[in-house]
């Protein structure tokens, strides 16, 4: 990397705190944006506005953070040298502008464009927060089986970063995302490893984050809806406690204090309730921040409680303070997408016209690059099956072959073929909505099976594929067990009434430029089980791949 100015090492030293500043932003935001005012200046004063642009957009300030990646993003792509990773940071910040701003359109495209930069630079860091926040983007309108996929694919990779605080959001997001879908004890199990993925767990002697009280309120509270979904008592009352403790810790801070009142309400009766929350106006009003959004639910809810106990003139008093502010919030709301829309729009006039004089100056070249990039991101799209969330047919070779290409007699890739037995019965008997239910189960037993590297798709129809690199075909049948005996065990009753499901298994093995062969040797190896009685699991060696080492 060159030299960012002055001498050296002065640029080299001031890229370093641009860096700690980036990555403590969410954690120390007020030094990080000091760190990034004082740099501002500088060669490296793009940089410096992708930091203060992304704390401008956690604090809710859309139009300034708009204006200041409009300023950095032609410095960083147009730089002296190749692009780096805070063009990506700087495309992960406008791609969440556009989401909060309801074009999920242009929010994938800057996504597709950051996961791109990514790859081109093997950047986890510009992964992990792209496939994130796409999952976040795509569940915002309603996408929820693509967004547990990028959700589950960004794991992996944040919990290869030094990032505790950006593992238990993802964990705290997918455990959001499985209470939605119905699955309160799914959700408590990730709410409780964000806990313990953040603060180390109530066993730790020292604490693995700083002390993040906005985070852990938001984590509390989750997990507390999920317990009572679930009907954990022990659960709610720790965590009913857990936050009146921590609503000693923040005591200024509105939103903590609004999050807490909030959830330890939320089952209390009318009296308890005015007592939770009505210390909560009183804060708003010395903090002068009685215009904020979420105080609506407050009022809401303290006009239920006043209307329960004989208060009716209070009771309209509250609602009509809730009605009062939802309109103002709505009127503030419409009033900050225009303006950060116009500061969006008249930054792309002026790339634009810039883009204009670019090609006159013989830069076509890399605008077709660009528009590659794009097309590249598209067709990546395409990659996933819209039921199950696995990737589809056509990645499967895509990848397969590359994978299989990569493989030696030593370090097969391993190639499972996962058959539903008897789908056609249960469709017959239990519907095509039960059916599809069992499909997508079945994908998310395979996905919690998978380990980091392994590659899940549907084949067809009841059928799926498991590629797993460096495993030879009698290990990875002996591993396949598990995945047979958690799919026979699993709780099919809920999905329909009597309902059995068990899975046949074929097991093989891919090297060189063999990998349909390597399948169609997993298919022989189905067919065996599926006359032998089913519910096993068989493996073969493909004649073009030599056993080697079990």
């Amino acid at each position: 990397m060159a030299a960012h100015g002055g001498s050296g090492q002065q640029g080299s030293d001031r890229l370093a705190l641009l860096e700690t500043a980036w990555h403590g932003r969410d954690v120390t935001p007020e030094q990080a944006a000091q760190t990034a005012r004082a740099a501002l200046k500088s060669p490296d004063g793009a940089r410096a506005d992708v930091i203060l642009a992304y704390l401008d957009w956690r604090a809710g300030h859309y139009s300034r953070s708009a204006g200041r990646l409009g300023r950095a993003m032609p410095r960083l792509e147009r730089g002296p040298g190749l692009p780096d990773v805070w063009l990506g940071r700087a495309l992960n910040t406008l791609a969440n502008l556009h989401s909060l701003l309801n074009q999920p359109g242009e929010a994938a495209t800057l996504f597709g464009r950051q996961l791109q930069l990514a790859r081109d630079l093997d950047s986890a860091e510009l992964e992990a927060s792209g496939l994130h926040d796409l999952g976040v983007s795509q569940f915002l309108v309603g996408d929820a089986v693509r967004a547990e996929a990028h959700l589950r694919r960004a794991l992996p990779l944040l919990d290869g970063l030094s990032d505790p605080v950006g593992q238990g959001i993802a964990r705290l997001n997918l455990g959001i995302l499985n209470l939605r879908a119905g699955q309160p004890q799914v959700a408590t199990e990730q709410l409780l490893r964000a806990l313990a993925t953040v603060w180390g767990g109530p066993e730790a002697e020292v604490a693995r984050a700083p002390e993040l009280p906005w985070l852990e309120s938001r984590l509390r509270r989750s997990l507390l809806e999920a317990a009572e979904a679930a009907g954990d008592d022990r659960l709610v009352a720790e965590q009913e406690t857990a936050l009146r403790r921590l609503s000693t810790r923040a005591p200024d801070h509105l939103e903590i204090a609004l999050d807490i009142a909030l959830a330890l309400s939320s089952r209390a009766g009318p009296q308890a309730t005015l007592e939770q929350l009505r210390p909560v106006l009183d804060l708003a009003r010395r903090l002068g921040q009685e215009q904020h959004a979420g105080l609506v639910c407050a009022h809401e809810r303290l006009s239920e409680a006043c209307a329960a106990l004989g208060d009716p003139g209070a009771a309209l008093d509250h609602l009509r303070a809730a009605l009062a502010l939802e309109r103002a919030t709505h009127a503030a709301e419409r009033e900050q997408q225009y303006r950060t829309l116009e500061v969006l729009h008249h930054t792309r006039v002026l790339n634009d016209i810039a883009e204009q004089e670019r090609q006159k100056n013989s830069q076509l070249l890399s605008d077709l690059r660009d528009l590659q990039t794009l097309n590249e991101h598209m067709r990546r799209l395409s990659l996933t099956d819209g039921l199950t969330g696995l990737y589809n047919r056509y990645h499967l070779f895509l990848e397969g072959e590359r994978l299989s290409a990569r493989a030696t007699p030593d370090r097969p890739l391993g190639v499972a073929i996962i058959d539903i037995d008897h789908f056609k019965r249960i469709n017959d008997r239990c519907g095509h909505l039960p059916g599809d239910e069992v499909l997508r189960t079945l994908a998310r037993l395979i996905r919690d099976f998978a380990q980091p590297g392994d590659l899940a798709a549907r084949y067809g129809g009841e059928e799926f594929v498991l590629l797993r690199p460096g495993v030879s075909a009698p290990a990875f049948a002996a591993d396949l067990q598990a995945l047979r005996q958690a799919v026979t065990g699993f709780g099919w009753e809920a999905v329909a009434p009597g309902l059995r499901v068990t899975v046949s298994i074929g097991v093989a093995e891919a090297c060189g430029p063999h990998f349909e062969a390597g399948l169609g040797a997993a298919d022989q190896c189905l067919y065996l089980v599926k006359n032998t009685g089913r519910d096993a699991v068989r493996f073969c060696h493909s004649p073009e791949c030599p056993p080697g080492p079990a």
